[in-house]
């Protein structure tokens, strides 16, 4: 039986060394062959970084003295594929979210609607839904959205 799988082993590895031409199940390389190179494609990844903050002047402007506001909500209408973070996203302890999206191939110029949902009892002191355009360019947008207390 040793004799038998020594003297496979040896005839397999004479015809795996051999210059010749041989065919394993239908496949036959040629010395012509080319190895296939693989076609690298880009994909596109867009960061929306969005803030929300308590607006103690009602200016619409986030003054380093005014606090951020957790618990708003941010929704996204527009053209992406999948968005890879959590979705809807709430702003954090310092008022921050991000929203990552993905799509295959490059990126391509845009039009993304943001709105901010503020906790209930607020109310907003920017605009609630603002408009972002990409260019093929861009790849991470700011919003800043500002609210009081609805009295």
């Amino acid at each position: 039986m040793k004799k038998m799988i020594v003297a496979l082993l040896l005839e397999f590895l004479l015809i795996a060394c051999s210059t010749s031409t041989f065919e394993i199940g239908g496949y036959s390389p040629s010395s012509d062959a080319k190895t296939p190179t693989p076609e690298v494609l880009s994909d596109c990844f867009i960061n929306f970084n969005l803030s929300a903050w308590i607006d103690v002047d009602e200016d619409g402007v986030w003054d380093a003295s005014e606090p951020s506001l957790q618990g708003v909500e941010f929704h996204m209408d527009g053209r992406f594929a999948s968005v890879l973070t959590e979705y809807p996203c709430s702003s954090d302890q310092e008022g921050h979210c991000m929203i990552m999206t993905w799509s295959p191939g490059e990126c391509q110029s845009s039009d993304y609607k943001v709105t901010a949902v503020p906790p209930e009892s607020y109310k907003p002191t920017t605009p609630a839904s603002i408009n972002l355009s990409l260019t093929s360019t861009d790849f991470s947008r700011e919003a800043q959205f500002g609210f009081v207390i609805d009295q």
